[in-house]
């Protein structure tokens, strides 16, 4: 018999170049699949999100608040449009749970700041799926909001330390509308999904305090938004949309001005605090896939934080998923004009110029 002829040194060579070609063209393709089904999860997401909010219209005769807000009597606590809809998006175990009147109190039974430090046994850490975009960039989940330095568990009703505990991360947001409310005078309330207050009646957009001849008094703000109110068109109106926990440049703000790291700031349950509407709201002051100028890096101004955290933006390549008024679900390339962001942002602006 002939001898048996093996592969030559150039042949192995040859044939290990093709394989590493052939995985070189595959890579990106599997890419692009596991992206596609990420974006179309997502996309599902949202629905559901635009769903359970009809039902809860359904069920309440209007929408939800975007971050219903006590008032200073309970140091800004209150619940986020997340907390609010568990019952329709068929978590009516943990609603059941869920303590309405103070949701903070929830995290405070199961932390221990004196003996042993907190626990993720609080209902504000469940991790809800649906609540969660696969290419979001989160960490741990649920994270922990340390007690600041210094610090006491629920601060007070000014302060700009965070409330300590265990919390369930999210990805997306409730549109608060055009005006950046995290320094903007409490935002211009033009948005679908608003900070509310409960404090004074019946669900109200966030007031203010006007001087009358040396006396300040509260003046409350008008009525949350209705289905009926969304006169541009439930179709042309944002509802809900993505926001990316990934910045380069945003954990390089100091951290007595940005609290803690941007993947903290996306709790879905956030139940109090100055400015914690900054976890479950987002809205159209800056562009999609707004990211923190380098010039932040060392600044203390608050600009460039509540710039950051009002940004709408995803993972996904190009853009961000929006889940409409009408419970459509919508893609939104980065390049969308900042005007026609805004026109889509409005639920009452009149405006023609949506495309």
């Amino acid at each position: 018999m002939p001898p048996r002829r093996g592969f030559t040194l150039i042949e192995l060579l040859v044939v290990i170049a093709i394989i590493a070609i052939l995985i070189g063209l595959l890579l990106p393709a599997v890419q692009k699949v596991r992206e596609a089904a990420a974006r179309a999860q997502c996309a599902n997401n949202l629905k559901q999100l635009g769903i359970a909010a009809h039902n809860y219209v359904s069920d309440r005769g209007k929408l939800p608040p975007g971050y219903e807000e006590f008032g200073r009597g309970l140091k800004y606590r209150g619940n986020s449009v997340f907390a609010h809809l568990l019952p329709q998006m068929e978590q009516g175990a943990l609603a059941s749970r869920w303590k309405y009147d103070d949701p903070f109190a929830m995290v405070l039974d199961v932390t221990q700041p004196n003996g042993g430090g907190p626990r993720p046994q609080s209902e504000s850490a469940t991790v809800i799926k649906s609540y969660l975009c696969p290419s979001d960039i989160l960490g741990d989940n649920p994270f922990l909001i340390p007690l600041p330095a210094g610090g006491t568990a629920d601060g007070g009703y000014w302060s700009h330390t965070t409330l300590y505990g265990w919390y369930g991360a999210t990805s997306y947001a409730g549109n608060s509308g055009t005006g950046n409310w995290l320094w903007d005078a409490g935002g211009k309330a033009d948005g679908v999904l608003t900070v509310c207050e409960k404090s004074y009646g019946s669900w109200g957009t966030l007031g203010s305090w006007v001087n009358s001849g040396g006396t300040w008094k509260y003046q409350p703000g008008p009525q949350a938004p209705t289905l009926q109110g969304i006169t541009d068109g439930t179709s042309n109106t944002i509802m809900f949309g993505e926001k990316f926990h990934f910045d380069p440049n945003f954990d390089k703000i100091p951290l007595a001005t940005r609290e803690y790291d941007l993947k903290m700031w996306s709790a879905w349950s956030f139940s109090g605090s100055y400015k914690a509407a900054g976890h479950v709201l987002a809205n159209a002051s800056v562009p999609i896939n707004f990211t923190t100028p380098a010039a932040a890096a060392g600044q203390t101004t608050y600009a460039y934080k509540d710039q950051r955290l009002s940004a709408w933006g995803s993972g996904h390549t190009g853009g961000a998923n929006f889940c409409m008024a009408d419970g459509s679900v919508r893609f939104l390339p980065n390049s969308t004009q900042l005007n026609i962001l805004q026109n889509l942002s409005t639920r009452a602006g009149g405006e023609t110029q949506l495309e």
